[in-house]
């Protein structure tokens, strides 16, 4: 019989609000229960949700600060979305939020932390200031509201307003889950290597959680979890509950290794890019640049052919290769051919 004071999540755990078990704690509740939690209290004029609002600010953020931005909210999957004008009422609440909060940060091995304080934490000014920017984007485009009477800054930023169209339930935890994989799968964390196998399946056996990615490799949830199995091994009946996994399959995570994972390769990283992240927020590369050729031709006196602008962002990558080496510059250099391609094949150039 389980205590008084708890919840049962989406995927069926107890959370218990006086004793937190990080055990408890997985990506798909918190995914399914933010994408059912509409933001402004409920207050939309359509279905907007604190996941969509999460995968905004995860797309305002420099790339190394994604993770943490998306799950910046993600205590609200199990404590809800307190309005804040009444959460500045409650600093029980607040004391609270903050527990949860480090709890998630552990499991998850969420970094950039700061001095800005949001849901309880303390988060870098970058996660802040995107946080700020998402909610000007969102007063202005999903409530229609006076941003000078909401104490926010103009939206300057307006390529945004691709992202806070309506979604369905279904549509904004699917896009949040697909955010989160491909945020820990461009990660180089060895920690986070077994994660984004999570969303496919969990098991326990002998009081370790364990995570089945859709190859069959078997990895424990958590670095606990690991160091403890490693402890408590036992090969024959590991073998009888996972018979397709090897002796070591839980090596594989990552989190007893020596070395941290291999990253992508860089072909696989720009593609990843062009067709996600970008494409949710820019539209079609051909479109993009139509309005970047528009405004270099007004800057410059001359016209800018638009199938040209891929060619010029290659050009200021090298430049910036040849003043100092950095990986990023060689993936948005496949990143800016790939979109100069689209671009020729929209305009029917393509032989």
């Amino acid at each position: 019989m389980k205590r008084p004071g708890w919840i049962q999540t989406y995927t069926g755990k107890p959370f218990y609000f006086d004793n937190i078990d990080s055990n408890e704690i997985c990506i798909e509740d918190i995914a399914h229960a933010l994408s059912n939690i509409c933001r402004f209290g409920g207050h939309t004029p359509f279905h907007y949700s604190v996941a969509q609002h999460s995968l905004l600010v995860s797309r305002l953020v420099p790339r190394e600060y994604a993770l943490e931005a998306l799950l910046h909210d993600a205590t609200e999957a199990y404590i809800g979305d307190m309005v804040t004008p009444l959460k500045r009422r409650i600093p029980e609440f607040s004391g609270y939020e903050a527990e949860l909060s480090k709890k998630i940060s552990r499991v998850f091995g969420l970094r950039n932390i700061g001095d800005f304080g949001i849901n309880g934490m303390l988060w870098s000014e970058e996660i802040h200031k995107a946080d700020l920017e998402a909610l000007a984007i969102e007063a202005k485009f999903v409530m229609g509201a006076d941003l000078e009477d909401w104490g926010l800054d103009p939206v300057t930023n307006t390529q945004m307003r691709r992202m806070v169209r309506p979604r369905t339930q279904k549509e904004a935890k699917e896009d949040f889950l697909n955010r989160f994989k491909e945020i820990v799968e461009q990660r180089e964390s060895p920690n986070l290597r077994g994660l984004v196998g999570a969303i496919d399946h969990k098991t326990r056996w002998g009081g370790f959680e364990f995570i089945a990615n859709k190859n069959g490799t078997i990895y424990p949830a958590g670095t606990e979890d690991a160091k403890a199995f490693e402890a408590a091994f036992k090969p024959a009946e590991f073998e009888k509950l996972f018979p397709n996994a090897t002796k070591s399959a839980y090596l594989d995570c990552g989190v007893n290794a020596s070395s941290p994972p291999a990253p992508k390769n860089i072909l696989q990283e720009a593609e990843s890019l062009v067709t996600g992240a970008r494409a949710e927020a820019y539209g079609h590369p051909a479109e993009d640049f139509s309005r970047t050729a528009k405004m270099w031709s007004a800057i410059l006196g001359v016209e800018v052919p638009v199938e040209k602008i891929a060619l010029c962002m290659i050009a200021l990558k090298v430049s910036r290769q040849c003043n100092a080496a950095k990986r990023d510059n060689w993936t948005d250099i496949a990143g800016y051919a790939q979109t100069g391609y689209m671009v020729n094949q929209k305009q029917g150039k393509m032989e």
